[in-house]
């Protein structure tokens, strides 16, 4: 299933593509806020929802 995911990575958040069977890290962030801002940017403008760790997140 095509989605954007937030991961932690090294004490980090990385913003990850998964399109197509394909992963692509997008970004690096120190803080969750600042992931999840950058993660929902990017599904406004592919229009694919935002997950971390398996549950879809809402822009609350």
């Amino acid at each position: 299933m095509d989605q954007i995911r937030i991961e932690p990575k090294d004490g980090k958040f990385a913003v990850v593509l998964k399109h197509g069977g394909l992963i692509q890290e997008m970004e690096l962030r120190h803080q969750w806020e600042e992931a999840k801002q950058f993660a929902f940017y990017l599904s406004d403008r592919i229009r694919l929802d935002v997950f971390c760790k398996g549950k879809k997140l809402s822009r609350k």
